[in-house]
């Protein structure tokens, strides 16, 4: 599991072309992963389009959308607990941000207001098959 956040910078949102590169260098490095027999999990945002239509995409099977969303009030709260996001001027971008996944039909949506986040985890672990798989080849 990686968080593409880890490579984010501001320059990536300064156009389309700038997000849709962040995109492919996550790509590549998923298609690595892969071509070594490993199943990657990448947390971030994005929209499905933006990968399905990168120059690699067809180098990696089926992929599996996952958006993480609650509601407006809980995601406010959980924001103004950090301490770098007390402004209503910063919350308001994440905001739409979780109004939008929310909203989304082409990919799995997981409301989380009311799950721990070990539900969730376990939730998403059964939505993608990475439980761990024995090295004989068996089912776990």
């Amino acid at each position: 599991m990686l968080d593409t956040d880890l490579t984010a910078r501001p320059e990536h949102d300064s156009s389309e072309e700038a997000w849709l590169g962040f995109i492919d260098t996550w790509l590549r490095t998923a298609v690595g992963v892969a071509q070594g027999g490993h199943s990657l999990v990448l947390v971030g945002y994005s929209m499905p389009h933006q990968w399905e239509q990168q120059a690699l995409r067809h180098f990696l099977g089926h992929i599996i959308y996952i958006a993480l969303v609650c509601s407006d009030d809980e995601l406010d709260r959980r924001l103004r607990e950090r301490s770098w996001m007390g402004s209503p001027c910063e919350r308001a971008p994440l905001l739409e941000l979780n109004r939008t996944f929310r909203a989304r039909t082409d990919m799995t949506v997981v409301e989380t207001d009311h799950q721990s986040p070990e539900a969730v985890a376990e939730l998403i672990l059964s939505l993608t098959c990475l439980r761990s798989r024995p090295k004989d080849g068996g089912s776990s």
